[in-house]
């Protein structure tokens, strides 16, 4: 195994004013290793932007020390600092009328000369960059037009340009549908595979985090960090404990949050994959537990390739879409309550 990319040894951070000073995270032992993906996770306010910031010199801690590749982070030139970390932030920039490659061009300005000149090989990068983050097509437009899922993806060009060593991500997700979240974070572990780039990045996308991460640092309530692989944190119900509440527990199995819905039951379901999955899914939503149990009472959901078919006693229902068994459940459910209320 090859040395961690960075270091963090006895690392507090937070902020410093003259007349006082805010501990946020502290006594921080932490490694980034070159070819992972490492995810923040946490609730809000717990200081992930803040040691993220810390991370990359945009602020500095307030204890210990952060090592790049066995150099003291806070002794490296500006120049050296940008070739080995890259930042991306979810701070807006009034760019004016810039358009996106010129924009992932600044990206390279540790590389050029006093003058600023790029090279071929330079606008070749910042080419590149925007076509790793799918954003080839946007080269010509101007940034202040985008959207703002856009601008983030030309803005992780931009870090990308840098060709660091480590790349720094605060909540690159943020503004981004569903589907380009996923694209992202495939994208980003993607580069952390074929460049040898530790990539380090705070996301609230619990079951896509906990998909795509090697290592998660996690903000637990008692206010430090628990670190692992993603396997390690379930098994050991650290995830669970911080991100379940009395109204939704995390699942193991999905990996993420579901709702606690009463349990008024539970229900035979009978079929073919995917299908009784899928329908495993809709009975837990309504409030029962799957089961393939074919000599259970009450509740049977016989699902085919052509539709599904609910038995309840001597009841029978069909139909085709899981619309309509769901409407159907609850329709037996509500039927049941009222008769025994009556």
């Amino acid at each position: 195994m090859s040395s961690p990319l960075m270091q963090l040894r006895g690392v507090s951070v937070g902020y410093k004013s003259r007349r006082s000073t805010s501990l946020v995270l502290s006594d921080l032992n932490l490694d980034l290793n070159g070819g992972e993906v490492t995810i923040l996770l946490g609730a809000n306010g717990g200081g992930k932007s803040t040691l993220l910031r810390t991370l990359a010199r945009s602020q500095p801690p307030l204890f210990g020390r952060i090592e790049i590749e066995g150099r003291d982070i806070a002794r490296l030139p500006q120049v050296d600092l940008a070739k080995n970390v890259g930042l991306v932030l979810t701070d807006k920039l009034s760019l004016g009328a810039m358009t996106a490659l010129e924009l992932v061009e600044l990206g390279r300005y540790p590389y050029t000369n006093w003058a600023g000149s790029l090279t071929k090989h330079d606008e070749f990068i910042a080419r590149q960059a925007l076509d790793l983050v799918g954003a080839a097509h946007l080269a010509t437009r101007s940034v202040d037009e985008m959207s703002d899922g856009e601008r983030q993806r030309v803005t992780v060009a931009r870090a990308l340009a840098q060709q660091p060593k480590i790349l720094v991500l605060d909540e690159p997700t943020a503004f981004l549908d569903v589907t380009a979240r996923a694209e992202l974070l495939t994208t980003l572990r993607n580069l952390a595979r074929t460049t040898s780039m530790a990539v380090v990045l705070s996301c609230h996308d619990l079951d896509l985090a906990l998909r795509t991460a090697d290592v998660i640092w996690l903000l637990n309530r008692r206010g430090d960090l628990d670190v692992g692989a993603p396997e390690d944190l379930i098994e050991n119900g650290t995830i669970g404990a911080v991100f379940s509440s009395p109204l939704v527990a995390f699942s193991a199995a999905d990996r993420t949050v579901v709702a606690r819905n009463p349990l008024l039951g539970t229900a035979c379901v009978i079929g073919p994959e995917p299908r009784i999955r899928l329908a495993s899914t809709l009975l837990q939503r309504e409030g029962f537990a799957p089961s393939f149990d074919r000599e259970l009472d009450g509740i049977q959901v016989v699902m085919s390739e052509q539709g599904w078919k609910l038995t309840v006693g001597d009841h029978e229902q069909h139909g085709t879409s899981y619309e309509e068994l769901g409407r159907s459940i609850r329709f037996v459910t509500s039927t049941t309550a009222g008769t025994e209320n009556a």
